[in-house]
């Protein structure tokens, strides 16, 4: 690819994903680099998570699939029933009784429209409710495993000043004497 074609596919955001490479030897500020066992923990939470959405999906196409395949089943078992209905009566009844069934069938389908979309809002409220909490939950364990790694933080420094004030009145009687 040229380096037109290179910048074009960049600057429309298409076709790559350019990340840059974590800097190896540059801490930041104040942190520290997580261990591994805890970037493994988090990694295997992903992962987890991730196979999860996926079998829920393919749970959902399956279940579409199946109610495409009854829908069909349907619609030939009820056009053989009308077909054996109207073979029996003359033309204006075949009309009266069409039309009649043409009503209903609308008014069916209105009303199923109607209860769609309000399923159609329950559903995208739900789906909010649980990006809402999902994004609650990632903010609680971030915040938790902050917590955990300012407790070890803390206890560590404590540590080391419970050592060297051992080590201070040790200095001083040497001192005096």
């Amino acid at each position: 690819m040229p380096a037109s074609e290179v910048e074009t596919a960049l600057a429309n955001g298409h076709d790559a994903h350019v990340q840059p490479a974590p800097v190896a030897g540059k801490k930041a500020k104040g942190k520290k680099t997580m261990d591994s066992s805890e970037a493994s923990r988090l990694l295997q939470a992903r992962i987890s998570q991730l196979e999860q959405d996926a079998a829920g999906e393919k749970d959902q196409e399956l279940e579409i699939e199946l109610s495409e395949r009854a829908a069909e089943r349907e619609v030939k078992r009820a056009n053989r029933d009308l077909m054996q209905q109207v073979a029996k009566m003359d033309d204006m009844q075949k009309i009266d009784h069409l039309t009649k069934r043409s009503s209903e069938l609308l008014a069916d389908m209105r009303r199923l429209e109607k209860e769609n979309q309000k399923n159609k809002k329950r559903g995208d409220t739900l789906q909010k409710e649980r990006d809402t909490g999902r994004t609650e939950l990632s903010k609680t364990v971030g915040l938790k495993e902050k917590l955990e790694k300012l407790c070890r933080e803390l206890q560590r420094d404590n540590n080391k000043m419970k050592v060297r004030d051992q080590g201070l009145p040790d200095a001083t009687e040497g001192a005096e004497n």
